[in-house]
């Protein structure tokens, strides 16, 4: 069992990684360039791929919405395509990500 003080300090961390994914989203809001947007998209898949807990990984979800919506917004939707081509030939490439991750990117970059 983890101790208070042990317990604390991994909820600030998550707290830091799901205010961070945060920024970025915004940042691509209010300056929404293909390098700014990749580089986001980067980080925050990151942060989706490594972390277990539960608010980090909603967080996540919603930071990839709002980055989406930024690139639809600024015909960007070359940024999108390319991105989650580039997931999803990493995500079958490798056998580590779940069956349901391969079959919903499939089915998000059909639609897009």
């Amino acid at each position: 069992m983890i101790s208070d003080k042990q317990r604390k300090a991994i909820d600030q961390y998550y707290h830091s990684l799901k205010i961070n994914c945060e920024m970025l989203a915004s940042l691509c809001e209010v300056m929404g360039t293909k390098k700014i947007i990749t580089n986001a998209y980067d980080s925050v898949w990151n942060v989706l791929m490594r972390s277990r807990h539960k608010g980090v990984v909603d967080d996540c979800a919603i930071c990839f919405n709002r980055i989406t919506a930024c690139c639809m917004a600024n015909d960007l939707l070359d940024v999108v395509w390319q991105y989650f081509e580039k997931v999803r030939l990493s995500v079958f490439s490798t056998c580590q990500y779940s069956l349901f991750l391969q079959i919903f990117l499939s089915n998000f970059i059909s639609v897009i």
